[in-house]
């Protein structure tokens, strides 16, 4: 599905899928295809049932390995062309 039918069906602005389209595409959850001037995407599904397999393997112990799963996560992915620093608390910002 292309951004522009994939923001018309979540009913959010395109730049905004088109963000979260780039952080799902730099995890490799989903493939994006050049098609004309259109990029077509779709779920990389052996990879979501990797995802899948260590979430419940891994974070669903109880051990708080899953607290440092989600964190490594969210420092490897840009956010408003930046990184966030691992050693300070997650900001939270207003939307």
């Amino acid at each position: 599905m292309a951004a522009g039918s994939i923001a018309e069906t979540v009913r959010a602005p395109q730049n905004t899928v088109s963000s979260h389209l780039g952080v799902l595409a730099n995890a490799d959850l989903i493939i994006g295809v050049r098609q004309g001037r259109s990029i077509i995407y779709r779920a990389n599904v052996e990879r979501m049932r990797s995802l899948i397999e260590d979430l419940v393997s891994n974070c669903c112990s109880g051990d708080g390995s899953c607290d440092l799963l989600l964190m490594s996560a969210i420092c490897a992915t840009p956010k408003d062309d930046r990184r966030i620093n691992a050693a300070r608390p997650l900001e939270t910002t207003p939307h």
